[in-house]
């Protein structure tokens, strides 16, 4: 972590929030000898194979969630480079590195904001610049980076990025997400009482199921409350 912080172009032109990730992968890169929890006695007690207990969990039965971190647009891989994380952010590999198998996946949700957000430099679409909107989104829209602790920049919801990750995640299922940051719409609990702004976002959502492979919209949340959401699903 010191090291990367150290790293001036890291941390200003590249964005890094610092946590260490890229020079740990960088140290495992290089077969240098990397100390693990499981080689310090005060954490091997807590330590298990995780692959091993979800391939038996599903043996057994049980559904597992398997959430990934980011956004695609900071996949190492197919991201934006060089403004991107030290790791691919695509659903295959968060099976992979979950030791996990495409055989029991039963869905990819591909999750979705009115608008894109980033902290750091890097591309931004048609970038918000209006404080009074911008507040909107970091206060209500709650756009503050989660280790960071930075703003995020806000661009306008950009459909290209949208088509590219259903195709590379093979997305199933869509779900969106941040209806109450369109204005008129903090109060709203049911799609009927949604704005006409916030209906047409949903409807070029609805939209996106023509690309292969042809996911249908499943989930819109209207606020922050875990059961601030629409299951269209039942």
């Amino acid at each position: 972590m010191e090291k990367e912080r150290g790293d001036a172009r890291m941390m200003k032109s590249i964005g890094s929030v610092g946590t260490g990730l890229g020079e740990a992968v960088k140290e495992r890169i290089e077969r240098k000898p990397i100390k693990f929890a499981k080689d310090d006695p005060r954490l091997k007690p807590y330590v298990r194979e995780v692959t091993g207990l979800l391939n038996k969990s599903l043996q057994r039965g049980a559904e597992i969630l398997l959430e990934g971190t980011q956004g695609m647009k900071l996949s190492l891989l197919h991201g934006e480079y060089p403004y991107v994380t030290s790791r691919d952010t695509t659903a295959s590999t968060f099976l992979a590195e979950a030791g996990l198998g495409p055989k029991y996946v039963r869905d990819v949700y591909a999750i979705f904001k009115p608008y894109v957000s980033r902290v750091g430099p890097g591309p931004l679409e048609n970038e918000v610049r209006d404080q009074a909107a911008l507040n909107v989104h970091h206060t209500r829209g709650r756009e503050v980076g989660s280790v960071s602790g930075r703003l995020r920049r806000i661009g306008a919801f950009e459909e290209r990025t949208a088509f590219r990750s259903i195709s590379i995640n093979s997305a199933t299922k869509l779900a969106v997400t941040h209806i109450d940051t369109f204005k008129g719409n903090a109060a709203a609990r049911t799609s009927a009482q949604f704005t006409p702004d916030a209906k047409a976002f949903i409807k070029k959502i609805r939209d996106l199921s023509k690309i292969y492979p042809y996911p249908s919209l499943a989930l819109i949340s209207y606020g922050p409350g875990l059961l601030d959401v629409i299951d269209l699903r039942m």
